[in-house]
């Protein structure tokens, strides 16, 4: 990269999206702080874009790719500024990306770009249903309003779905919209859960347990785990007993018992009904664990999140900070439990010997 282009790089990652400012200051800070704290950003933004145009006036390739791979574009949508796009477009910059998966729309639906989302989609007339973008909003935390805003652009086009195939997975469209209003969580998850289950349907009709939870997985805790029972109820196929020496996924989900015979270290997984782990259990930096039903291991380590359904049994249950937290719905059983700066819920406690640090 040029000198010009890595200034031009520097130029765009200084725009503020405001987010930060509407969703935030707006509510902790004075109306009067608040204006001056947006004016100021907005002042902000308006000497980066005229620094921006000197540079595109001045003359520079376009067509760069960042340390990263992004284009111009690609890097561009990040920061939810409809001026920068249109600034970018006027000089040749492509709104089409150099291939599908890296479609701009879709890295500006995964950031939560709805300013951004909504000019791709109204002023330049693309179609998610072409380019994507759904499943991008689906799966990122920071996707924001761009998810219920596909969800209800791409319903009024729901008819052109292709037909259904004549074998269904195993979560149905129908079994699904059946049981959702009677997961147990709060109005705003129940609301961000809606908008995922119907996001799914809006071009399939039916879906795997995988790629539900999948979807599901990074959303709040209480939330996925609120899932199992959707699970349960919805899915046509039986709960199944199975026994592994190991996972390998970074993301697994069991429908039915299962039994790990050796140690395990978790990243995602869900299993609906009991699971058994002969030797050590750990979930590190924040990996996500959540069981329908009792959990067993030999030992357990774990910097959260957990939610048990059942009973967790262990000779020794460590847990260490993190900002997340370790819950049994039933009883937790231990030898040894280890408490260092971590939240441990229970319903009850059998421990033999208690270790707060």
């Amino acid at each position: 990269m040029t000198e010009k282009q890595l200034e031009l790089q520097t130029l765009i990652k200084k725009i503020d999206d405001l987010h930060y400012i509407y969703q935030y200051h707006r509510v902790e800070k004075s109306e009067a702080e608040y204006l001056q704290i947006l004016e100021k950003a907005n002042e902000n933004n308006r000497q980066a874009l005229a620094a921006i145009r000197e540079i595109l006036e001045s003359g520079i390739d376009l067509t760069f790719k960042t340390i990263n791979n992004w284009s111009v574009m690609y890097l561009a949508v990040v920061q939810d500024n409809v001026e920068l796009i249109e600034m970018l477009i006027s000089y040749g910059v492509s709104i089409d990306g150099d291939r599908e998966y890296f479609h701009p729309l879709r890295r500006a639906a995964e950031f939560g770009a709805i300013r951004v989302v909504k000019f791709f989609i109204e002023e330049k007339g693309i179609n998610p249903r072409k380019v994507g973008g759904l499943s991008e909003a689906i799966s990122s935390r920071f996707s924001g309003e761009v998810l219920p805003y596909l969800i209800e652009t791409m319903k009024k086009t729901k008819s052109e779905r292709l037909p259904p195939p004549k074998k269904l997975d195993e979560l149905t469209e129908e079994n699904m919209m059946k049981w959702l209003s009677q997961v147990p969580i709060p109005v705003y998850s129940s609301e961000k859960l809606h908008d995922i289950v119907d996001s799914l349907f809006i071009v399939a009709y039916s879906t795997t347990i995988s790629n539900f939870y999948a979807a599901i997985e990074e959303q709040d805790p209480e939330l996925v785990f609120a899932c199992i029972a959707l699970i349960t109820n919805a899915t046509t196929s039986e709960p199944k007993d199975k026994v592994i020496k190991n996972i390998s996924k970074d993301t697994y989900v069991h429908h039915g018992n299962l039994v790990v015979t050796g140690d395990l270290k978790i990243r995602s997984l869900m299993v609906t009904g009991n699971l058994t782990v002969k030797g050590h259990a750990s979930n590190v930096q924040g990996r996500r664990l959540f069981v329908g039903g009792d959990f067993e291991c030999e030992s357990m380590y774990t910097e959260g999140p957990v939610i048990i359904g059942g009973n967790l049994k262990a000779k020794k249950v460590e847990t260490f900070y993190n900002d997340y937290a370790l819950e049994v719905k039933q009883t937790l059983q231990a030898d040894t439990l280890i408490i260092d700066h971590h939240q441990v819920i229970a319903n009850h406690f059998d421990v033999k010997e208690r270790i707060e640090k």
